[in-house]
């Protein structure tokens, strides 16, 4: 009778301690993706982001405007995203021109590099090449080696091409194509004297 009492209550603490994780890990998800900051990882944004840092979104900032050039942003990034699957690529020296159909899992915090209409190319060391005239951007870690991608795509209606500082490791519309603004969920605000819009 005492052991049956012991595993009853070894149950009890069990299920209670795996209510908290579920608890635990919905939290977490609210507060890092549906929330007001967001966590960066890995080496994508540098030098604008150093790692892993908090940063904070403003979700309303396109229920009245479209994302302009420049922007940061989080967004949930296409259902290819994991393995850089791209629905359309013209050629195999072009930057995705459609990105797979669906969302995944994946969110990611980049910059809108592209809008509708824009064409898209790139040029050895990571450069945008917008509309034919390569762009200065102080911001982006250039490649060391080549990324270059010089055939252009264009982007699509309701559309923005998203791109990673650091050029050379980031995974970004480049493998997985344009995404749509409906996929955006807010406006990364930066600190004061931290990497430009522009």
């Amino acid at each position: 009778m005492g052991g049956r009492r012991k595993r009853d209550k070894g149950l009890i603490v069990l299920g209670l301690l795996a209510a908290l994780l579920v608890a635990g890990g919905i939290y977490a998800y609210v507060e890092l993706v549906a929330g007001d900051e967001i966590p960066t990882y890995g080496p994508s944004m540098k030098p604008t982001f150093d790692g892993r840092a908090d940063v904070e979104v403003d979700e309303g900032a396109y229920e009245d405007a479209a994302p302009e050039r420049g922007d940061i942003v989080t967004a949930q990034a296409p259902e290819g995203v994991a393995f850089e699957a791209c629905a359309e690529r013209p050629t195999q020296s072009s930057p995705c021109a459609e990105a797979v159909v669906g969302y995944s899992r994946v969110y990611v915090l980049k910059r809108v590099i592209a809008v509708e209409g824009d064409s898209v190319a790139f040029d050895r060391g990571g450069h945008l090449i917008l509309d034919g005239e390569t762009q200065e951007e102080p911001y982006i870690l250039p490649c060391p080696g080549d990324c270059a991608l010089p055939d252009p795509i264009e982007v699509g209606a309701g559309e923005v091409f998203l791109a990673g500082d650091n050029r050379e490791v980031s995974s970004d519309s480049r493998s997985w194509g344009p995404v749509p603004i409906t996929s955006i969920d807010g406006r990364v605000e930066l600190p004061a004297g931290v990497g430009s819009r522009r």
